[in-house]
């Protein structure tokens, strides 16, 4: 009787923090502070940062760091987020939910992996790297200052860049450049070149 009141409770206070966290990180959010902070640190390391971009934290996210509060229910809650966020980048985008932190399988596709974020899953030395993401969301800064600052976003297959573009059409050169003009005949030949009045008179001399 002692376990499942246990459970019981857990489970209860679970749910009540799932409606009320919201809410609380919500009203203390401009850009930076408490609530990108702890988002960073105990969601992933992505979360915080895009709250300062206006974003919020999704339902599998909460339901992801409350289930590992939860036995063996909460295991099996976490994984079914992790697939749900990840499986659209197949196999790679589930490892690196699993491993790294909601949103970076998920944005996989489109955005690259951080350096810090790789050394987040190392046990223990990860720690380092999520207090330093952690503080840049406390300190007001985006995922978007990181795509700029890292070079993070991925181009869409089969779109070139502007500046690819241009050195192929630059390294190309124009028909109209190495055609030489020439005049030719109604009937397709093409014509000499008139003899000048200077090489004229020095034939008949």
């Amino acid at each position: 009787m002692g376990r499942k009141k246990l459970v019981a409770v857990v489970l209860s206070v679970c749910l009540v923090s799932s409606w009320m966290l919201p809410d609380v990180l919500a009203a203390t959010q401009h850009v930076g502070g408490a609530g990108p902070f702890f988002a960073s640190c105990c969601i992933g390391p992505r979360v915080g940062l895009e709250m300062n971009e206006g974003k919020e934290i999704k339902g599998t996210e909460w339901f992801r760091s409350l289930g590992s509060f939860i036995p063996y229910v909460g295991g099996i809650i976490s994984l079914v987020a992790i697939v749900m966020q990840g499986s659209n980048n197949g196999f790679n985008g589930v490892m690196a939910e699993c491993c790294i932190g909601p949103r970076v399988g998920e944005e996989l596709n489109e955005r690259r992996i951080r350096s810090m974020e790789w050394v987040s899953a190392i046990p223990l030395i990860g720690l380092i790297p999520r207090v330093i993401i952690a503080s840049q969301a406390a300190n007001g800064h985006t995922m978007l200052e990181a795509d700029q600052q890292e070079n993070l976003r991925r181009e869409p297959k089969g779109v070139q860049s502007p500046a690819s573009s241009s050195a192929t059409t630059s390294q190309t050169p124009t028909a109209s450049s190495n055609a030489t003009p020439s005049s030719t005949t109604p009937q397709g030949q093409t014509s000499s070149p008139s003899p000048t009045p200077s090489s004229t008179t020095s034939e008949k001399q």
